[in-house]
């Protein structure tokens, strides 16, 4: 006797036995008999006092429908049910924010991406079905992509800058985020996320390559900017003597400062 015929004995004999239901709708769902996975799944989720096996079957006969392709509607509602059943989970707000993003309906993409990241556990403990669900970055993933079509084409930049540098992504994910940026924010990723360096030291080597020799530049050994801001300043100045400035966020009172130089050298 298979497997099949072993459940469906089972099922015949108790067509209550929600454990007989649930592998029944996995068994159909493994060799892609989504009508009478769907089936089974529902009853399942119809007939258990388990919530996350119900969450589960939910999810299960939305990713049928899905491929059964024409069934948006119902794909929908079967992942609003699971959210509506247990809304600390992050699953069902990842597949219905993808699921969105795929009808290019980027305004709900972004509005449930958004919600599951605010309300849904991270710490989550694993579902007994695997369902499509990456981990928590697939619900920045869908919030960074959705962003870009509504507008947010700063917070998508960033978003998209976080998920490389700091999630660790599946292949599929990563590789779409790598497109994303060399194709949308290469240019502004440069622009907006300039990595601090240390101090480039100034010294008297350097003297013959500064562009503009002001009053005292001769004397001067060292520096303290990060960049040459405090050369700068002297620069247009042609190195003034007791003048004033005003510093905002000093921080470190030498290291990268732009105004120690002035104090110490120039009054």
């Amino acid at each position: 006797m298979n497997d099949l015929q072993e459940l469906l004995n089972y099922f015949v004999i108790n067509p209550e036995e929600v454990d007989i239901n649930f592998k029944l709708g996995n068994y159909y769902n493994s060799i892609g008999q989504t009508a009478s996975a769907i089936s089974y799944y529902i009853r399942t989720s119809e007939r258990t006092n388990d919530k996350e096996k119900a969450y589960s079957c939910l999810l299960a006969a939305a990713n049928c429908f899905d491929l059964q392709g024409c069934r948006s509607n119902s794909v929908k509602g079967m992942l609003q049910n699971a959210i509506s059943l247990l809304p600390s989970r992050p699953e069902a707000y990842f597949l219905l924010s993808r699921f969105y993003e795929r009808q290019s309906n980027y305004q709900d993409s972004y509005l449930i991406a958004s919600i599951g990241e605010s309300l849904s556990d991270k710490e989550y403990i694993p579902l007994d079905i695997e369902v499509g669900y990456p981990g928590f970055y697939g619900i920045l993933f869908e919030k960074a992509v959705s962003a870009w079509h509504c507008g947010l084409c700063d917070e998508s930049c960033k978003l998209h800058y976080e998920l490389k540098m700091n999630k660790d992504l599946d292949e599929v994910h990563r590789d779409a985020v790598d497109n994303n940026i060399n194709n949308l924010f290469k240019e502004k990723l440069g622009k907006i996320f300039t990595s601090w360096h240390d101090p480039i030291p100034y010294t008297k080597e350097k003297y013959d390559s500064l562009r503009y020799k002001f009053s005292g530049s001769e004397e001067l050994d060292h520096n303290y900017s990060q960049v040459y801001q405090d050369l700068f300043v002297l620069s247009i100045l042609d190195g003034k003597r007791g003048g004033c400035f005003l510093e905002v966020g000093g921080a470190r009172p030498y290291f990268g400062n732009n105004t120690a130089l002035l104090e110490e050298s120039f009054n």
